[in-house]
């Protein structure tokens, strides 16, 4: 297993020493003697080219390395003090490199071998401390036998709206939310049987989610408020990707766009959408310019989703079909059955537009998120062989968990298992692909080969990349009742678009620039592999 510290200190020494070589003042003398060494002695020439040339190879196999554990250093700056210093040492000398490229201004200057330091993933939490002392609570199935008295839940509500109204780093507009929120309270008996911690949780946004933790001491009639346990948490982590109920309920996981392929310049056409998406997420934190309008959208979308929901749904189970039918060796008697039974239910739901957007999500976290995240998390430790077979072995066996530990206690739960084990399967199964096509690169190993329904997928994850960065950067009077009309149709389009793109009799039939962006997007990594060491 390789060390990555000692891989990322041999990789900034050589930023070192370029840098070094690089911010040299050279005399006027020299100047002139190097250019005439140059323009009259042919191995002079020679010798200096291939110095230069050596220089450049060594350059760009350590910042390709660096780029690798970017995760790994941003993880570091939130870990021990040692951890810490490290990635004070890595952000440093990326800097001093960075700004050093920045004034070499002759044609030899590496200037595209920079190296990016934005973030990705966009990600703030207030309270840390106190949020890993609450972790238990906060995802705790089981409930207290004594459920939270309306006194309670009502004073509950009252502290966190007190706490919003004078805490400037929550925005006013959260008050509304939290004011009409039918949040569900988790609770938590402390040892001596008379001590009740009660949470809320609500959203005005996905990606975005703000609780209030309070504790009470119940007596005989009453129940009373412990002063100063009441806390309000927020939590936002943003991709500049659409979560499922940002797009129409439906969206793929983020992790299906590259966004940390090594030399993203040789992907022209992905190269400006990921520059857009970084943006993106960081505006759309809760301080973000972004983020009113993103809750404004999401809470129009799901009024507009929820006056046609039987339209939407209608135009949802046909996506499922096509998707479904797309893929190869599938059970077309028996998916038919399924999918139209889960549809046949969700209707009867309170609100479908919420419920297929958290099925969706859910299918992202299962058969996506988290198999990717155990193989990444193992990769910037050190791990490198068998990874791939390591990434199918965590898709399995999270299934199987989940598989196990879910209830069904309805005929909806019922049927949503059922089409969440189809969906999640069949989509799955190509995202584990197109997952070990981006992970190629980093283990240096031979893509996987990919079928016709694999690159559809991967041209619906970033068809929704592209939707999603177009809504959030058009401008908007979303008050206005014919912009209603204009985004419903919208939603349809995209919807029915998906549907063609999943139709289509081959991936040559699908939209033409989404075509070549994935065209792109997997030469890219064959080219990778073809030239790695």
């Amino acid at each position: 297993m390789a060390n990555p510290n000692e891989e990322i200190l041999r990789a900034l020494n050589h930023l070192e020493a370029y840098t070094e070589m690089a911010s040299r003042n050279v005399s006027r003398f020299e100047e002139i003697k190097d250019r005439i060494q140059w323009l009259f002695f042919s191995e002079y020439r020679e010798e200096k080219t291939t110095q230069e040339l050596k220089v450049q190879k060594e350059l760009i196999k350590s910042i390709g390395l660096i780029k690798q554990y970017l995760p790994l250093i941003e993880k570091y700056k939130k870990g021990s003090e040692e951890e810490r210093k490290f990635a004070n040492t890595v952000i440093e000398t990326i800097e001093r490199y960075n700004q050093t490229v920045e004034n070499k201004s002759t044609e030899d200057a590496p200037s595209k071998l920079k190296i990016d330091w934005t973030r990705h993933i966009a990600h703030i939490k207030s309270g840390d401390a106190e949020n890993k002392k609450t972790q238990k609570i906060f995802f705790s199935r089981s409930l207290s036998k004594v459920p939270p008295s309306q006194l309670e839940k009502d004073t509950l509500k009252m502290k966190a709206i007190r706490m919003i109204e004078t805490d400037p780093d929550f925005q006013e507009s959260l008050l509304e939310t939290l004011k009409d929120s039918d949040a569900g309270i988790n609770e938590e008996i402390e040892s001596d049987g008379n001590m009740v911690k009660l949470m809320q949780t609500w959203s005005a946004l996905p990606g975005e989610v703000h609780r209030i933790i309070g504790s009470f001491r119940r007596e005989s009639e009453r129940s009373i408020p412990i002063k100063d346990s009441f806390q309000v948490f927020l939590e936002s982590k943003q991709t500049g990707h659409p979560y499922p109920a940002q797009h129409m309920g439906w969206a793929l996981s983020h992790w299906l766009i590259p966004a940390s392929a090594i030399w993203i310049d040789h992907i022209p056409l992905l190269e400006p959408l990921l520059k857009r998406k970084k943006q993106l997420a960081e505006e759309l934190l809760p301080k973000g310019k972004k983020n009113l309008k993103a809750r404004n959208l999401f809470r129009l979308k799901k009024q507009l989703f929820e006056e046609g929901r039987l339209e939407f749904l209608t135009f949802h189970q046909e996506l499922s079909h096509a998707i479904v039918l797309a893929c190869p060796n599938t059970d077309e008697t028996t998916n038919y059955r399924v999918i139209n039974h889960f549809f046949e239910q969700l209707i009867q739901e309170p609100s479908p537009f919420l419920e297929l957007s958290k099925v969706n999500e859910e299918l992202n976290h299962i058969f996506i998120d988290v198999p990717y995240e155990i193989v990444e998390e193992l990769r910037l430790q050190g791990a490198q062989a068998n990874l791939f077979d390591r990434l199918d072995k965590e898709f399995k066996t999270t299934a199987e968990v989940w598989d196990a530990s879910s209830s069904e206690t309805t005929p909806y739960d019922k049927a949503k298992k059922a089409y969440l084990k189809l969906m999640g399967f069949t989509l799955g199964h190509a995202a584990l692909l197109l997952l070990k096509l981006h992970l190629s690169e980093k283990l240096k190993l031979k893509p996987p080969p990919l079928s016709d329904f694999e690159l559809k997928v991967q041209a619906a994850a970033y068809k929704h990349l592209i939707e999603f960065l177009e809504e959030m950067e058009e401008p908007a009077a979303l008050s206005d009742p014919h912009e209603h009309a204009a985004l419903k149709l919208r939603m349809k389009m995209e919807v029915q678009s998906e549907i063609e793109l999943f139709s289509a009799p081959s991936f040559e039939d699908i939209d033409p620039f989404l075509q070549e962006l994935v065209e792109e997007t997997v030469g890219y990594f064959h080219a990778r592999w073809h030239s790695s060491d």
